[in-house]
């Protein structure tokens, strides 16, 4: 049942019929069917899409007191529509509510994005939230530390995202491929693109290829300089992986 209710939400929300999608949504709670984390991925993103903002955070805490664990994929829906300079804000709630729900830690004991109001403690309060996910379980830590990675590289702290990678690499996991794909758009719009091209060579080192997520990232940092050489090599590049081409690159 619970696929069927999720292709339907996912396809009224293409369609732009949210209210059709969030009372799918209200029926599967009343039977006992326990949507996923994709399920309210979808419906936030629509949301987000008619400016029902209300609605997004009313979803995202209901989603939240039932139990459920977000994921990357929520957080990067949420961070990309956030006000800018509420990353690590919203990354410490995202963070503590894995912890809380994935770990089942309490976390009583931490402080809360509303009580912190200095970027440097927020990241000192994500830090220890990360470390103690990171001890209990290597799968929660990963997607953790790769949800601090995408804040930072949102929020324009390349210096604070660099490290990560040691650090993840010294806890045993490696970050997701959406958090390389943040960390090499920040470098390219810092101007170090050899540096994004040497991390995408040190990320397929690891064993991540790069996606059609990671080359619209690098084709269109190109185009923006003007390199279009080094945008259609990357064209080519493309091709000879069998990645298909879309209409945004």
């Amino acid at each position: 049942a619970l696929p069927i209710y999720q292709i339907m939400i996912s396809k009224y929300c293409k369609d732009h019929k949210v209210d059709c999608a969030l009372t799918l949504l209200n029926n599967m709670i009343r039977c006992n069917i326990k949507p996923a984390v994709h399920t309210y991925t979808v419906l936030i993103a629509a949301l987000f899409e008619e400016n029902r903002l209300r609605q997004v955070n009313q979803l995202f805490n209901m989603m939240l007191d039932n139990g459920l664990v977000p994921d990357h994929v929520l957080f990067f829906t949420l961070v990309k529509n956030h006000p800018k300079g509420s990353e690590l804000l919203l990354a410490l709630d995202v963070v503590q509510a894995i912890a809380r729900n994935g770990c089942h830690r309490d976390i009583s004991t931490f402080s809360t994005s509303t009580s912190l109001k200095h970027t440097r403690d927020i990241m000192d309060e994500l830090e220890q939230v990360l470390e103690e996910i990171s001890e209990i379980n290597l799968s929660f830590g990963e997607t953790a530390f790769s949800i601090y990675m995408i804040a930072l590289c949102y929020g324009g702290k390349l210096d604070d995202a660099l490290p990560c990678i040691d650090r993840m690499v010294s806890h045993g996991f490696l970050p997701l491929l959406s958090a390389y794909n943040s960390l090499i758009k920040c470098l390219y719009q810092e101007g170090l693109v050899e540096d994004a091209k040497y991390l995408v060579d040190i990320m397929q080192d690891h064993g991540l290829v790069p996606d059609i997520g990671t080359f619209l990232i690098m084709v269109h940092e190109h185009c923006k300089r003007g390199d279009f050489l080094s945008a259609f090599d990357l064209l080519d590049e493309m091709e000879e992986r069998g990645l298909k081409q879309d209409v945004s690159v």
